[in-house]
């Protein structure tokens, strides 16, 4: 039988030509696991779907755009501790960080919402859409009255994920997981599926890159003060980014007791550049020109306090975002959702993170103008994202299975 391509199946193979054949293969398999997984490994699909969509003129236009994570779902929530030493609970991905129109966050996240639910399959479509119109009723609520804060702790399903990361989520532990310890001496743990060593040259580029950046990773301390201990290649992380250069830094300064790892990720064009016209693409590419320096600028835009040891590492004409790994970095389990309270609640905590990065990220009229389209028209507003996040997320389900059906042959 042939094997027809449809244009959703062409649109992935396209999208993934330049992986190799391993990379690409493990990136398929990973997304045919669950629609779920599928839906994080084909976010192009998402900005092909909404870049030019006409229905979301109508609550937007120059003046609602904001900096955006690109690529929202739940597991791009997570828990970390701030420069404070405070444990908080954010958005932790800039790797698709891109100017445009607040909608096309909330609706990547609606969606998400949907299948989540689809999969665990305990709430009917009229409960669904009541944890969809929870979202975006306390991101609307929470920009109009600027109220970012919420409780962390509770007797409630996200209460006590907070208190089991806090219980056994440690630097100890961290560092038993990525490193061998011999003597007071620690190296990363390159017998681990997840790392892999580095050849000599590499190895002594990716040292010297470390060290070059130094002067700008060290916000309070003295260059003299942190010292590189080893380096590996990370591999296997992710969905959507499987394939993209990724090391870890595993490095010593007075300000932990205990060694501390950084996260080296190459940074590339983010998904919606793709979606631009030429014109379009030329104007992005004037005023962004390194793409880890875009990461940095809205990770520190949109959460100033967030994380110590944040820069930018060059190394073979190639930029890579560097931050410290937290050894608290948790996304919430969607898997444990199960009664109709639980996903209000999260939703809620999601949409209100959400609006801060957004207000955080935005420009002066921006909240004006989302006053003036929403204020009197919420309802439509909220109907809008329910009816547009069901419609894609369809859309997703059929693309999926036309991904299964291509990789039978």
């Amino acid at each position: 039988m042939k094997n027809v391509l449809t244009n959703s199946v062409q649109s992935i193979l396209n999208y993934n030509s330049k992986l190799s054949e391993e990379i690409r293969n493990q990136k398929f398999t990973k997304m045919s696991d669950s629609l779920f997984r599928f839906f994080r490994g084909t976010n192009h699909l998402y900005w092909e779907y909404f870049s030019e969509n006409k229905a979301l003129k109508k609550f937007g236009n120059e003046a609602t755009k904001t900096w955006l994570l690109g690529d929202l779902h739940p597991y791009n929530y997570g828990l970390f501790k701030d420069k404070s030493g405070q444990l908080v609970y954010d958005l932790n991905d800039f790797d698709e960080t891109f100017f445009g129109d607040f909608q096309l966050d909330l609706l990547r996240m609606l969606a998400a919402l949907v299948i989540v639910a689809w999969e665990n399959d305990k709430l009917t479509e009229n409960e669904i859409e009541d944890v969809i119109s929870s979202f975006s009723n306390e991101y609307i609520s929470s920009l109009f009255n600027w109220k970012f804060r919420f409780k962390m702790k509770g007797k409630h399903v996200f209460g006590n994920f907070v208190k089991s990361i806090k219980q056994n989520n440690n630097r100890k532990n961290f560092l038993q997981k990525w490193t061998v310890k011999t003597g007071d001496s620690y190296k990363l743990n390159t017998e681990i599926e997840d790392l892999v060593a580095l050849d000599n040259d590499l190895y002594a580029d990716i040292k010297q890159a470390f060290l070059n950046s130094l002067p700008e990773l060290c916000e309070n301390l003295e260059p003299q003060d942190i010292q590189f201990i080893d380096s590996a290649r990370r591999i296997s992380a992710g969905t959507g980014s499987l394939g993209v250069n990724r090391f870890y830094i595993l490095a010593k300064s007075n300000l932990y007791g205990k060694p501390f790892i950084l996260d080296v990720k190459k940074q590339l064009h983010p998904t919606a550049f793709w979606t631009l016209s030429e014109s379009e693409k030329q104007t992005y590419l004037e005023k962004v020109s390194d793409e880890a320096e875009r990461h940095i600028h809205t990770r520190e835009l949109m959460q100033p306090a967030a994380k110590n040891f944040l820069g930018v590492l060059r190394m073979r004409e190639e930029t890579y975002a560097m931050s410290e790994r937290s050894p608290y970095r948790s996304y919430f389990p969607t898997e444990e959702l199960s009664k109709l309270s639980d996903y209000k609640l999260l939703a809620k905590i999601w949409g209100k993170i959400l609006a801060k990065n957004h207000f955080l990220g935005s420009h002066e009229s921006f909240i004006l103008e989302l006053k003036k389209k929403t204020l009197n028209n919420y309802k439509d507003f909220s109907n809008l994202m329910t009816k547009l996040a069901f419609e894609f997320a369809n859309k997703n389900k059929n693309d999926y299975q036309e991904f299964l059906n291509y990789l039978k042959f």
